[in-house]
């Protein structure tokens, strides 16, 4: 008995240390040890990733099918939808104009939904809380220095081993939130607040000298949006006194004084309508977006899209507005929009709600992780847009896996 104890011990160890390395590599960046097969790019981070698919075959041998427990409807239906999405994106292969990138979009895509199961199953989020986020924070805290020393040194422009500085930006706003909970859990000046407080000055130095502005810009957004849903949540307590209702008023003014600066600092002009010889970031992501709506309307892809992989295609062949040389939508709901239809975004959209709402109930004291991914979700709707890809950078899938897995958890243990 005790042999067989030990042996699930020893299951579990390995699991968790797989889990670590999984978090740390990808957030590392796509970058950091890449190495190339075949003409075809890799990295570490992509190979630990692959690990999950033969925990998942293990699993089918012995329970002859996927078991999860989930207890809540809205979750499974967000689970459900992944897996729809999934293979729904292996079967327009018959419309594949680029096989290398329909292949880089189905990887991510499926081994982000398998590695969802894998933390759903295996991985007690809140119980390892802690090691998860110090992972985070070591990782982007190497490459914020590796950014610093290659932008002031050696006047490189470069997001560390990240694809490009506005991928750093975007792992960033959850880097920032993170280190903003450690600070405000540890009260005592211990080393881990010394840890917390000079992190977060190294990743505000970082993120304000990369100046992304859809990721300063969602930042502001996702604080301001998450004061107003929890001034809506606690209304009653509010409004009963006096002095709380006061320092809200305030904190609303001062929120809004700040966000109205960066609107007119960081969004600049906006077009609502297709632009010649676009040549500034506005203008090409302006018809980027109508390019986008153009290859939607088309014959059947409003409702089946236009398949995985062929948006570069389409943007180099079929663009009636001019992107200036540039073939990524940078802007993912577009993106999944026009590659799969409104069906597979209208469930995107749908389940990415139920994640804010569900970590908005499980938000009680400001201080949870609850209150880390509800900033981040809401950070992101604006801040997505600042990557070219954020969909085929492995960090993402890891980080709604935790998520997911989290929010999970969470409900399974309240309704126990």
């Amino acid at each position: 008995m005790n042999s067989k104890i030990k042996r699930v011990q020893i299951k579990e160890r390995i699991i968790y240390y797989i889990a670590y390395i999984m978090i740390f590599l990808v957030f590392m960046g796509t970058d950091f040890l890449k190495f190339n097969i075949g003409g075809v790019n890799f990295n570490i981070a992509k190979i630990v990733m692959l690990i999950p698919i033969v925990i998942l075959i293990i699993d089918i041998i012995k329970e002859r099918k996927i078991k999860l427990n989930i207890k809540n409807n809205l979750i499974k239906y967000c689970v459900i939808f992944l897996a729809i999405w999934a293979i729904y994106s292996i079967l327009t292969i018959y419309e594949c104009k680029d096989i290398n990138s329909y292949l880089i979009e189905n990887f991510f895509l499926c081994i982000g939904a398998i590695d969802i199961y894998f933390f759903i199953k295996y991985i007690d989020i809140e119980k390892n809380k802690n090691n998860i986020f110090y992972l985070i924070m070591f990782a982007l805290l190497i490459n914020c220095f590796y950014y610093i020393y290659l932008y002031y040194i050696r006047k490189i422009n470069i997001g560390g081993f990240y694809y490009n500085t506005n991928d750093l930006a975007t792992a960033l706003v959850l880097a920032i939130l993170i280190s903003i909970n450690l600070i405000i859990n540890n009260k005592e000046f211990k080393l881990k607040l010394i840890f917390g407080l000079v992190s977060l000055g190294m990743f505000l130095f970082a993120f304000f000298s990369i100046s992304s502005r859809a990721c300063i810009l969602g930042l502001t957004f996702g604080i301001f949006l998450y004061l107003i849903l929890n001034i809506i949540k606690y209304r009653k307590k509010i409004f009963r006194k006096k002095i709380l209702l006061v320092s809200t008023i305030c904190i609303i003014i001062i929120c809004s004084i700040i966000g109205i600066f960066a609107l007119s600092k960081y969004l600049g002009d906006i077009s609502f309508k297709p632009i010649e010889n676009a040549k500034t970031s506005n203008e090409i992501r302006t018809n980027l977006i109508f390019n986008g709506l153009e290859f939607l309307c088309r014959d059947f892809n409003l409702i089946t899209g236009i398949g995985a992989g062929n948006s570069e295609y389409f943007l180099k062949n079929y663009s009636i507005y001019s992107t200036y040389g540039i073939y990524s939508f940078h802007n993912p709901i577009l993106q999944i929009a026009v590659t799969y239809g409104v069906i597979i975004i209208i469930g995107f959209i749908i389940s990415y709600c139920i994640y804010i709402l569900l970590l908005h109930r499980l938000d009680n004291d400001f201080k949870g992780i609850a209150s880390v991914f509800s900033l981040f979700l809401l950070s992101l709707i604006v801040a997505n847009i600042s990557s070219s890809g954020l969909f085929t950078r492995e960090w993402i899938w890891i980080t709604f896996a935790i998520i997911i897995s989290f929010i999970n958890q969470k409900q399974e243990k309240e309704q126990v």
